[in-house]
């Protein structure tokens, strides 16, 4: 998968042996407004990236064994695999090649007026120039033609994903955590409100409410798995619920504070 988020390239590829794919994330690389080009490498023991000849960014994997390849796992250009993250710019060609490019081929790449020799010709090239549903390869293998469907189709719904790594994507979890936590709160003052009857214990009125919350909250990430433009996360369902259970503590903490603040207008008045 060759995706991007935010100023992100991201690059994902399934090993033989890997449980998961291999993430491969390298920010600022792409600029709004700015060309550029872009060589992933794997040497045998790890990833190097290059932005315009210079290398931005590495990852050790080791040695990576593909003597097990599912022929069905598609070349996924643009987006997650989920559907998720689309492309912002414009992508001009791609090319994958066959051996790892020493520095010098790769600031090649980079000033396409250089003459090119046969061991120079990609085992796939795709030129995105033209446009057209279809993008034919030119490469020198067996032809890949690469099919740019209408509708996007997920390759893989995501469901209730799990936290990303990153330091950015946490900061953007972040925000994201923050706005569910608070998105939640008048809910749960809400349903304590609505629920707080004479025959029913506090204990019995948090857990209805927290409940309700989490059903909730899990009804939207489940039906957010099958929209495009959005995402079934874990954090948010986690954050969503605790928001229920901070609205409940809220409405449990009014009386008190009412009575608070009665006191201390009592005091200000007699003084």
């Amino acid at each position: 998968m060759i995706g991007q988020w935010e100023d992100s390239l991201v690059f994902k590829l399934r090993a033989f042996g890997k449980p998961e794919p291999i993430h491969f994330e390298t920010e600022g690389v792409l600029k709004k407004g700015e060309k550029g080009c872009i060589a992933i490498v794997f040497d045998g023991e790890k990833l190097l990236l290059y932005h315009n000849g210079e290398i931005k960014n590495k990852k050790r994997t080791g040695p990576l064994s593909f003597s097990n390849w599912n022929g069905s796992y598609p070349l996924v250009v643009g987006s997650e695999g989920n559907g998720s993250f689309p492309w912002k710019g414009n992508i001009y060609s791609i090319r994958i090649y066959e051996r790892a490019l020493l520095p010098g081929e790769i600031e090649g790449l980079v000033s396409p007026e250089n003459p090119k020799r046969d061991s120079d010709i990609p085992l796939v090239d795709y030129s995105f120039v033209a446009g057209g549903s279809v993008i034919r390869d030119h490469g020198k293998g067996q032809p890949a033609d690469l099919v740019i469907p209408r509708r996007f189709t997920p390759y893989k719904r995501a469901f209730l994903e799990s936290p990303h790594g990153s330091l950015k994507e946490i900061r953007s979890d972040i925000w994201d955590i923050v706005t569910n936590l608070f998105g939640f709160i008048p809910l749960g003052f809400l349903l304590a409100g609505y629920l707080n009857r004479p025959c029913w214990s506090m204990k019995c009125v948090i857990l209805l409410s927290v409940i309700f919350g989490f059903l909730l909250s899990l009804t939207m990430e489940v039906l957010q798995a099958f929209l495009p433009t959005r995402d079934s996360s874990m954090s948010d369902l986690i954050a969503n619920t605790v928001g229920t259970g901070i609205g409940f503590i809220a409405f449990a903490c009014l009386p008190q504070a009412i009575i608070c603040s009665r006191k201390l207008a009592k005091i200000s008045i007699g003084a």
